[in-house]
């Protein structure tokens, strides 16, 4: 199919000269061309339909489906406030959103309990006004030796509670000062079941997966819970969560059909570049920091070919990562030969797709980003 198009392209380019027309394949022959000019950055739209969900040449959340599409998981908007790496280009904001509030415990009173929190039997719980990782205030819980003692905050205390479905979370904190083992599971408050434990924790960064939960049967009962079958001593700061079973599917993308762009796709060597760079009022989870905004610490993108389903192909092409920094860089990612066309139908054919996150460490952050460019190479990678 590739010798076919390059042939056709050669035929109707000799034609144009012959007749001293202008080149209608300029756009296939320039590397520097962009073929989504047309299809800048932009928030994606309310969709009306379900259908609205499945269409091309927008941006769009890949988790997005009929029972999340009106909830923010992910966010996307212009920052007027932060110059871009090109002269009049828009800069905008991609944020991995956390669904917990006041998981830096600033707020909070030192020697008080959060806001929302419980604990039962010998758990004790505090903040403290000395946090992790120069951090200004962090939370502190011990328990002694009875295993059904815990300290918690309930599920009614996140965001996207009005989210009807089956989902798992992944919770994210620091940790620190501890001793014996210690853990922590989702599950109902009356009747803390220790075989559940998500544990042990472990000092420094724990980001963990707690068990598929569905809101439809939860109760005001339904709490995060922090134990252990023994004594414990935990610090922890920086708390976050992310609904988990979204995984990969919390990415912004863009899908193309051929008639999406200009000139139309065809087969052949497709690049993905995008500029990157850490939000100027935001900080890293590891910085030392109190209440600014959580920055990404990586970003990924990536270049796929799709089937007549919209599915991505059998064989995937890697995720391009790179490491946010405070100044401006492109990122640039390269697929194999786009050459799966679908003859009968005008599905998409290629997506473009950007984390806020590095694979597998799904985690709260936002990125600015600007100046996608898909660029198309006739004759192969130079």
């Amino acid at each position: 199919m590739r010798v076919a198009s390059r042939i056709a392209l050669a035929t109707a380019f000799l034609l144009a000269m012959a007749c001293d027309l202008p080149d209608p394949f300029a756009g296939y022959r320039e590397t520097e061309h962009n073929f989504i000019a047309g299809t800048p950055l932009a928030p994606p739209p309310e969709p009306s339909s379900d259908a609205d969900l499945n269409g091309s040449g927008f941006w769009d959340f890949a988790w997005r489906n009929p029972a999340t599409a009106n909830f923010p998981y992910m966010k996307l908007t212009q920052e007027t406030s932060e110059a871009g790496p090109i002269p009049a280009v828009a800069v905008f904001r991609l944020e991995l959103v956390n669904l917990y509030d006041g998981g830096d415990f600033e707020s909070a009173t030192v020697g008080g309990l959060p806001s929302g929190w419980g604990n039962q039997g010998s758990a004790n719980v505090q903040v403290v006004s000395s946090g992790l990782n120069g951090h200004g205030k962090s939370l502190t819980i011990t328990k002694q030796n009875e295993s059904a003692d815990w300290a918690g905050f309930p599920v009614s205390a996140l965001k996207d509670t009005n989210v009807q479905c089956t989902k798992a979370y992944v919770i994210n904190f620091f940790a620190g000062v501890l001793s014996s083992t210690s853990g922590y599971s989702l599950q109902n408050q009356a009747s803390y079941d220790q075989t559940k434990n998500m544990g042990p924790i472990t000092a420094g960064d724990n980001i963990n997966t707690l068990a598929l939960w569905s809101t439809s049967g939860a109760t005001s009962e339904d709490y995060i819970l922090f134990g252990g079958p023994a004594s414990m001593s935990l610090t922890i700061d920086e708390l976050r969560v992310l609904r988990g079973d979204l995984g990969q599917d919390s990415r912004l993308r863009l899908r193309l059909r051929r008639s999406d762009t200009k000139p139309p796709l065809s087969p052949g060597y497709y690049e993905f570049r995008l500029w990157i760079k850490k939000p100027s009022n935001a900080k890293w989870h590891d910085e030392a920091r109190t209440t600014e905004p959580p920055a990404a610490r990586t970003v990924g993108i990536r270049l796929s070919q799709l089937d007549a389903q919209g599915k991505e192909t059998a064989t995937p092409i890697p995720i391009t990562e790179r490491a946010v920094t405070d100044a401006w860089q492109e990122i640039v990612a390269r697929g194999q030969n786009i050459d799966l066309f679908h003859d009968t139908t005008d599905a998409p054919v290629i997506e473009l797709s950007i984390w806020p996150f590095a694979a597998g460490k799904l985690d709260a952050g936002a990125v600015l980003i600007a100046a996608p460019v898909l660029r198309y190479y006739l004759d192969g990678y130079q």
